[in-house]
């Protein structure tokens, strides 16, 4: 559960940063609705009098994408339970046929002619 946690915020990461970066290129989300990318795109003309006009988007990106990948992280920490110390719950192991065998010959609860049937 806690390793899909953590692909799933991966990709969410991922996917906003694709977006940005096809509107960036003209091929994502259209003009009048706001994208990042597109923000960045129009502010590149403006980079030497206007820096901030693409450099804050760009920083709202980043932080964005960083927010949510440690969201995750964070996410997988709690969910885990090998990671806060705890030992995972204790399996039995799997006992071979024969064994199963033996244990149902042996135990007159589980079928009561079967040490009747076997002593013959």
């Amino acid at each position: 559960m806690s390793s899909l946690v953590v692909i799933a915020t991966l990709e969410l990461a991922r996917a906003i940063v694709l977006e940005a970066t096809l509107s960036f290129l003209g091929l994502g989300i259209q003009p009048p609705t706001p994208s990042r990318g597109g923000m960045i795109h129009a502010g590149r003309e403006y980079l030497d009098s206007a820096w901030w006009i693409s450099t804050f988007p760009g920083l709202l990106l980043m932080l964005t994408s960083l927010v949510v990948s440690r969201t995750g992280d964070w996410l997988r920490d709690v969910l885990d339970p090998t990671l806060r110390g705890e030992s995972p719950p204790a399996t039995r192991p799997r006992a071979s046929a024969l064994e199963v065998a033996h244990e149902l010959r042996s135990s007159p609860s589980i079928c009561p002619d079967a040490s009747a049937t076997m002593s013959r």
